[in-house]
């Protein structure tokens, strides 16, 4: 054995070492995303896409993992993910990871569609599709001449498949996701691992809105996530992590992995496009603890913020009392005027059918004679549960609607909800839905019961 192949081996030993140390091997695909509670949330679940803060993101990212190693895991990602919040998620991204003598360089596709069940609910499939190519690194490698020890060594592709299911309630999230569920190997031509070792993990997460918070903290925001991973025939991997989101001003995020250790990470803000983060890692574990810590950076440009930001460095001073009630009269007046144009105050029955038509010509009399504010859809029911709903108010934005809703069921008022018409973008909230119009009557007179005094109307879905 020469001088060069000796090197080879010493070399090829030590990536092992370290890519065993990560639970990884050369063909498989594994990036830490313990840390990814403000971008990359993909790589925890799928369907967390859905959810990102902005409808548009691109995110240079670059893990440096156990820095005392000169050969020590690297990552290299630049990722794009867009949204149509709480409908459908998607992105992009494309790596490459270094161990040693081994690299990988491969692609994530994401895409993730969700279903709102109910004014609370939201059910959520999603998936990520890998592909990636992994082998030695020749660049590292010197031996001056052709050396049969290096050519045994061929480079390895691999497609996965990997899906991920969650629901949302609320602001509470619970997910499951299976890392390596399709794994198929083009050079074996077979899947990578059997059907009873593959990983399957799960997400809990929680956010609470810091709603008294004013100035530079206004619409700042705690998140909780907690993670568990089970990986057939090894034992169960678990994280935590809390993420407090500042949109004026950038975030600081603490989370704890029982392998990867302890880690800690401030990001800013510089405008409302462009962000900077910083996380450090410390490995806890005996198997990890003596090899340094672990340095993560990310940068982003976001665009078409989810959420209400403004940069703190370019807020102008306004009389915010003053502002907030011309914001308001300009919303309602606007608001107004499309409900007119839409013919929102409808009261022309547009159905066709006859038995139909002579219940709401029914309806319509007795509201008259009643004294009773009503409406009329403006189109034709395709799915919308029959009866008579006593309607509070109506909104374009569903967030509005759901504000609203949560209001009335403080008030008592538990039955409240909304639906959409299919032919218009309206959210039509409603106080309660009754089987007979008698009963709506006496709700409607009685202001049910004094808890709401204001403006209302009976709609019948017949």
């Amino acid at each position: 054995m020469n001088r060069h192949q000796l090197l080879f081996i010493i070399g090829l030993v030590f990536s092992c070492v370290i890519t065993n140390a990560q639970t990884d091997t050369s063909d498989e695909f594994v990036i830490p995303s313990q840390t990814f509670m403000r971008f990359n949330r993909n790589l925890v679940n799928p369907t967390l896409s859905i959810f990102n803060s902005y409808k548009s993101e691109y995110v240079a990212y670059h893990r440096n993992q156990w820095f005392d190693y000169d050969e020590s895991p690297k990552t290299y990602m630049v990722s794009y993910a867009g949204n149509n919040y709480e409908n459908s998620g998607y992105g992009l991204s494309l790596y490459q990871q270094e161990v040693g003598v081994w690299k990988s360089f491969g692609g994530i596709a994401n895409y993730a569609k969700g279903v709102r069940l109910n004014d609370e609910t939201i059910l959520s499939l999603g998936f990520n599709v890998v592909f990636f190519n992994s082998g030695l690194n020749r660049g590292k490698i010197i031996t001056g001449e052709a050396d049969p020890y290096l050519e045994q060594y061929d480079n390895t592709s691999v497609l996965m498949l990997n899906p991920g299911l969650s629901i949302q309630i609320g602001k509470l999230n619970f997910g499951v996701y299976g890392d390596n569920l399709v794994d198929y190997n083009f050079k074996s031509s077979e899947m990578q691992t059997k059907f009873g070792e593959k990983t399957i993990s799960s997400h809990l997460s929680y956010m609470y809105s810091l709603e008294n918070a004013s100035n530079l903290f206004e619409n700042s925001s705690l998140t909780f996530l907690a993670r568990g991973k089970y990986i057939a025939m090894e034992d169960l991997e678990y994280s935590a992590g809390l993420l407090y989101n500042v949109p004026r001003a950038g975030w600081a995020q603490a989370s704890y992995s029982d392998y990867y250790g302890v880690s800690g990470g401030l990001g800013i803000n510089i405008s409302q496009k462009i962000a900077i983060g910083y996380n450090y890692e410390k490995g806890l574990g005996k198997e990890i603890t003596n090899l340094g810590a672990t340095h993560e950076l990310f940068l982003a440009l976001t665009l078409d913020s989810n959420e209400e930001f403004t940069a703190y460095s370019k807020k102008p001073k306004v009389d915010k009392q003053a502002e907030a009630e011309r914001l308001k009269n300009q919303t309602l007046e606007q608001e107004e005027i499309d409900r007119f144009k839409q013919n929102i105050y409808n009261q022309t029955i547009v159905e066709t059918n006859s038995t139909t038509v002579k219940k709401l010509e029914e309806f319509v009399l007795n509201a008259e004679n009643d004294n009773i504010n009503y409406l009329l859809l403006p189109e034709k029911n395709t799915g919308i549960k029959k009866g008579y709903y006593v309607i509070a108010t109506i909104y374009k934005e569903k967030n509005k609607a759901t504000k609203y809703i949560s209001d009335l069921k403080k008030k008592g008022l538990t039955k409240s909800g909304s639906f959409k018409t299919s032919g218009n973008q309206w959210n039509y909230v409603y106080i309660e839905r009754f089987d007979s119009y008698d009963a709506a009557k006496k709700a409607y007179q009685t202001k049910f019961n004094n808890k709401y005094p204001e403006t209302m109307w009976i709609l019948p879905i017949l």
